[in-house]
């Protein structure tokens, strides 16, 4: 008999969430990163963890995109922050590519456009299990949040989006 969950060496790490798909790390690539053995990007119903010597945790609401390089096998992973991209060479990625996809599109309960702002959405996002919506304003680098006219637009869009899904 063949036992086709994760190994128990990711599940034990997760506190108490299940692993659904998982790719390990590579441990030798020097070129883009090393990691120790037994390194994993791991997707549970719940969040995108990376399982190394520590566990890292970052619920599925927290992405904004995922975008897959098949010529550099690497997967740059955007948080709703705007902070820098955390890119991961994955050798054999299965089935997290799949689950990232649908997790996070998952999460996202409101998109609206922001008219007059090509690129710019305000968004409305829940945890998989339930909770709170939080609210972010996705948008391209050569936007300008802090510009009078765009933080208007973007304020009115928010207001009618949130009347809208309340």
């Amino acid at each position: 008999m063949r036992f086709w969950g994760a190994p128990p060496s990711i599940n034990d790490r997760l506190e108490g969430e299940t692993a659904l798909a998982w790719a390990p790390l590579p441990t030798d690539r020097p070129e883009v990163g090393s990691w120790p053995e037994d390194s994993w990007l791991v997707g549970t119903r719940e969040a995108l963890w990376v399982v190394s010597e520590t566990a890292t945790r970052t619920p599925w609401e927290a992405i904004a995109t995922a975008q897959w390089d098949p010529d550099t096998e690497s997967l740059a992973v955007v948080g709703v922050d705007h902070g820098p991209a955390r890119v991961f060479v994955v050798d054999q990625p299965g089935r997290v590519l799949e689950l990232i996809r649908e997790r996070v599109t998952a999460s996202v309960v409101v998109q609206r456009a922001v008219a007059g702002l090509r690129g710019v959405s305000v968004v409305a996002r829940r945890p998989p299990a339930g909770g709170a919506v939080t609210w972010a304003v996705e948008y391209p680098a050569e936007v300008d949040l802090s510009d009078p006219d765009v933080t208007a637009m973007v304020g009115a869009a928010m207001r009618a989006a949130q009347a809208e899904f309340d």
